[in-house]
């Protein structure tokens, strides 16, 4: 995309258009992933400065609208694997790195990091893999929000089958989702650096990133994956 007036009128128009929308829910809302995925998703071909200036404009956008607002930029596949096959995108931690080291005002990260499907970025990992890549970005001094998780809780098909997509220990099931999400809970905030963790799908639905990966049934019936995190979340918030 070339300098001129086309980068200048996108810019404008995003910076409108969150301006807007903190405004309306400014009574509601104080955290605000000001923008997500543009290490990942660069449609419009932006350069490395143009990504940088994006994000600078909608953090700006939102300060606009409340200086109490925390402002957070949120990082899609977190692994990179991207970066080896999808031009015009930045690996994460260089995108993270020079968003510190440009001045923007912001509060932290959050990192996208759903597990479940044959796709860049989705395939499932072990928990040394996880907390290795959570280490991984530890040093980027700013806090990190893990602000969307989520794991199927039964096989599913196509890129959701686990013949592609991978599974943990055994087949997907209830069980299986409950114990993988406890454990993910427990290594992420065991991180000094982690500030918060947020399961992302509270519902079984047909247009989730991830198959089957809600914490309540379509019928909104708890799995066991519910109890089993309202058990930490119990044990946490007692002390």
């Amino acid at each position: 995309l070339r300098k001129g007036a086309e980068f200048e009128k996108i810019r404008e128009t995003a910076y409108e258009f969150a301006s807007k929308v903190v405004a309306r829910y400014l009574g509601s809302i104080r955290e605000w992933c000001v923008i997500s995925g543009l290490n990942t998703f660069n449609h419009f071909g932006f350069s490395f400065e143009q990504v940088l200036e994006m994000t600078r404009a909608a953090n700006l956008a939102v300060k606009q609208g409340s200086d109490r607002a925390l402002k957070i930029i949120e990082i899609s596949n977190p692994w990179g694997e991207y970066y080896a096959t999808t031009p015009n995108t930045i690996p994460p931690l260089v995108y993270m790195d020079m968003a510190v080291q440009s001045g923007i005002n912001f509060d932290a990260f959050g990192l996208v990091m759903r597990f479940g499907k044959n796709q860049s970025g989705m395939h499932i990992r072990d928990m040394m893999q996880i907390s290795a890549v959570l280490d991984y970005f530890g040093p980027v001094g700013k806090p990190l929000y893990i602000s969307d998780v989520e794991v199927p809780s039964r096989d599913g098909v196509g890129l959701h089958n686990s013949k592609v997509a991978g599974v943990w220990h055994e087949e997907w099931d209830q069980s299986r989702q409950g114990q993988w999400i406890e454990q993910f809970y427990k290594i992420a905030l065991s991180k000094p650096f982690v500030d918060t963790v947020t399961y992302s799908n509270l519902t079984d639905r047909r247009d989730s990133t991830i198959a089957h990966s809600g914490l309540l049934t379509a019928q909104l019936e708890p799995k066991k994956s519910f109890r089993s995190l309202k058990k930490l979340h119990n044990a946490v918030f007692s002390r």
